[in-house]
């Protein structure tokens, strides 16, 4: 559980840090899906 718990801050921080970037939600999206997705083999779902 705890690992869930620091990808989603990591997921968060990112977010924020996009955004003072001036980054687009989808951009930020895309962005998401690409670091934390199933795509990515160091994200285990389940």
């Amino acid at each position: 559980m705890r690992q869930a718990t620091r990808e989603l801050v990591k997921a968060y921080k990112t977010i924020k840090n996009m955004e003072k970037q001036g980054k687009e939600r989808g951009e930020i999206c895309e962005m998401l899906k690409e670091k934390f997705g199933e795509k990515n083999p160091d994200v285990k779902v389940g």
